[in-house]
């Protein structure tokens, strides 16, 4: 799959999961809906702002790489998608700590700072892995 198909895809679910989190936000009732209405809202948003991270971070990223060079490409879309995966832990975390009331600056920099290290932690692990499979196949 070349990155412009991926981006193309990856685009149609985005706008797919904003216009699920739009339609819940207007005809959903958070007072009558009970857990659906819940869960509803917070996973169309996380899929939402998980899209859009990666759609952004894979756009950003793949003007510094050759369209031939496979193991850049991989880097770049491997990455973007695992950033916009956090991006979209952290929104949908900090939302859902703000509705308990329960979300403090220094919460969210622990957050912050552990997604940070895992994030440090996979980009190491990653470096030794794609080279790894590049060479095998």
């Amino acid at each position: 799959m070349s990155l412009r198909e991926y981006l193309l895809i990856l685009l149609t679910g985005t706008c797919a999961a904003s216009i699920g989190w739009c339609v819940v936000l207007v005809s959903v009732n958070p007072f009558t809906a009970g857990m659906f209405g819940f869960f509803a809202f917070y996973l169309t948003l996380f899929f939402t702002v998980t899209g859009l991270g990666s759609t952004l971070g894979t756009l950003i990223r793949s003007r510094k790489v050759e369209a031939h060079d496979e193991a850049g490409v991989l880097r770049v879309l491997v990455r973007s998608l695992r950033q916009g995966t956090f991006l979209g832990l952290i929104v949908v975390a900090g939302c859902i700590a703000l509705a308990s009331k329960l979300f403090s600056p220094a919460l969210f920099f622990c957050a912050f700072f552990v997604i940070g290290a895992v994030e440090f932690v996979l980009l190491l692990w990653e470096e030794r892995h794609v080279e790894r499979v590049l060479r095998r196949g």
